[in-house]
């Protein structure tokens, strides 16, 4: 009986972590995003289409931003590579700091909506 306990136990264990990780991984700011609508505080909303600005996060602290060639000035940053480290509900792009948020496909980053600030939302691509 007791073996029966610890074989059970184990089993349980192992698929806690399992789905607790496929739950993080769900909610992690890593991989593609696209852009779908900026708000810049007092300024009219922009939207766009999926995948015209793209933002990957890499494991590696790198940011790739791509635009698509109808967009003449990109919200935010323009296209390139940029360092960024993530500390709680913040991320700092190339030394600014912005709060961000993820829930299930959606990701906001803002400056401070409330004061003049912007809000941006982001899909989570499907690969």
């Amino acid at each position: 009986m007791r073996k029966m306990i610890l074989i059970l136990s184990i089993f349980f264990l192992i698929t806690g972590c399992n789905e607790e990780e496929a739950k993080q991984q769900g909610n992690s700011i890593y991989g593609k995003w696209s852009l779908i609508k900026y708000e810049p505080g007092f300024s009219p909303t922009e939207n766009f289409s999926v995948n015209q600005i793209s933002w990957s996060f890499e494991q590696t602290n790198v940011l790739k931003i791509q635009v698509d060639n109808t967009i003449s000035t990109p919200p935010i940053k323009s296209e390139g590579q940029y360092d960024f480290s993530l500390n709680d509900n913040r991320v700092t792009i190339d030394n600014v700091e912005y709060d961000f948020s993820i829930n299930e496909n959606t990701l906001i980053i803002s400056d401070d909506p409330s004061s003049d600030g912007f809000k941006a939302t982001f899909l989570k691509a499907t690969e």
